[in-house]
């Protein structure tokens, strides 16, 4: 029964995959439009925060909630919601307040973390079933693994032992200081350091 259900696993896993494989994450990032400094050097901070901290956490949560499709529910939920901060900064805009997130990525899905409408951004983040098995954690896992891969920057992970949190230090006394040097405020980096 065991290696029957490893078999499962492991299909589960590469369909997953196969799913998120000729996605292009990033497009406009990667296109090079032009942004004003000030806004887009922000916006792209933040964004890239969302990718190093908040998504991570809620996939190593995700992770142990398969089985419990109610909290599977609520992290696929949170996810989304950061997807959908990030993907609105990338753009130039401010994200919109938490109570509005969901409701647009729904409706809106995503345009510069991935260029995917709301039916597909749905089933690529399994926010189109809820039974919390393992195969909606592979779906989020993929989607995410994905995006990390095509991540026009380097992302440190804080969940690695002994230099991931030196790592985040490190990488925000660097976008302080290139800020500081484009004469850019910097004083949001110590919101983000603070939600550590």
């Amino acid at each position: 029964m065991k290696s029957n259900e490893s078999a499962d696993a492991g299909r589960d896993a590469k369909t997953a995959r196969s799913a998120v494989d000729d996605i292009v994450f990033f497009p406009g990032l990667l296109a090079g439009i032009p942004h004003l400094a000030p806004v887009h050097g922000r916006n792209l901070a933040i964004a890239t925060w969302h990718f190093m901290i908040s998504g991570r956490t809620f996939l190593e949560d995700a992770e142990g909630a398969v089985g419990c499709p109610e909290y599977m529910l609520m992290l696929k939920t949170g996810l989304a919601e950061v997807l959908f901060a990030a993907d609105c900064l990338l753009r130039g805009a401010e994200a919109p307040d938490d109570l509005h997130r969901m409701g647009l990525f729904l409706e809106l899905g995503l345009a510069e973390v991935a260029d995917i409408p709301p039916d597909e951004a749905r089933h690529l983040l399994a926010l189109d079933r809820n039974r919390g098995d393992q195969d909606e954690y592979n779906a989020i896992e993929a989607f995410w693994l994905a995006a990390q891969r095509q991540f026009p920057a380097v992302l440190p992970d804080p969940l690695v032992a002994g230099t991931g949190q030196r790592d985040i230090i490190n990488t925000l006394r660097a976008w302080s200081a290139l800020f500081e040097q484009c004469k850019i405020d910097a004083s949001f980096l110590s919101d983000l350091y603070k939600s550590l």
